[in-house]
């Protein structure tokens, strides 16, 4: 039986359980729908990323420690310049590398996370 909601949430995800929620799934959304007006879309996303922000802000006890640890959305407009800075062209495609990097770099968190503990 401990097999049927590891089964229920592999087969048939449910928003809610992805990182970010909802929020982040209406996001991406966005982002796609908007890509042919590119003003707009790093306008959406920021105001969107800003919006959400105040709204976490709102329920949290604001501290330093909050802004960069569970509250750590307002970095994503970093992203904004390097989004404003896509020209529309796919570059030199390196998949081995990509391959290789996502999974070191997750296992290089995890192991900096228990180092942290």
């Amino acid at each position: 039986m401990p097999y049927a909601y590891f089964l229920q949430c592999t087969l048939f995800p449910l928003p809610f359980l992805n990182e970010g929620g909802i929020y982040y799934l209406i996001g991406g959304f966005l982002l796609y729908a908007l890509r042919p007006r590119r003003a707009v879309q790093l306008s959406v996303f920021t105001l969107t990323l800003g919006g959400l922000y105040a709204l976490m802000l709102g329920q949290m006890n604001f501290s330093f420690i909050e802004v960069l640890t569970p509250g750590y959305e307002w970095m994503g407009l970093f992203a904004v310049g390097l989004m404003a800075l896509y020209i529309g062209r796919r570059g030199p495609r390196n998949q081995r590398f990509f391959y290789w990097f996502y999974p070191a770099h997750i296992y290089l968190f995890y192991i900096l996370s228990c180092l942290m503990i």
